[in-house]
């Protein structure tokens, strides 16, 4: 018994740090971009990765951009072929969430995005939509720095 007891705690010890590990908040950098569609194609999306004050390190706010609506026939779609700005999104933990409804000519429409950075370069997340639009889909985004003139880094 005695000899097994050092054994227990060093694997149960391992297996906390392991936790801990998955648990820790991924660090993204200022000025990081992730653009993409939605799995089932219903919306283009941009998140931006940036700082909520004067200098960051790691990034503490998402700037979520919405693309909805039809190209090949903006007048004619329920939902308004649009960019929707949404809200600057506080990142907590690795995660943020945004929504915003917009008044259009046809009526309504809102936007609730979700997302969790996964890596440094990887956003995974949601968008709730109006049914107009598109209703829910899912998203998994690449990322790359965006440090040039327009990038968000201020």
């Amino acid at each position: 018994m005695k000899r097994t007891l050092p054994t227990i705690l060093a694997i149960l010890v391992a297996a906390l740090t392991v936790a801990a590990a998955a648990l820790a908040a991924v660090s993204v950098k200022p000025g990081t971009t992730f653009s993409g569609t939605t799995a089932h194609k219903h919306y283009a999306i941009s998140v931006g990765a940036k700082c909520s004050t004067k200098k960051c390190s790691t990034a503490n706010a998402a700037l979520v951009i919405v693309t909805a609506g039809s190209r090949r026939a903006p007048s004619t779609s329920a939902c308004e072929f649009a960019g929707y700005a949404l809200p600057l999104a506080k990142i907590s933990s690795g995660k943020f969430s945004a929504t915003q409804k917009f008044f259009e000519p046809k009526g309504p429409v809102s936007f609730t995005v979700s997302g969790k950075f996964t890596s440094a370069t990887k956003v995974t997340g949601t968008v709730v939509g109006s049914q107009s639009c598109g209703g829910k889909d899912t998203f998994s985004l690449k990322g790359r720095p965006n440090t040039g003139p327009t990038g968000l880094t201020r």
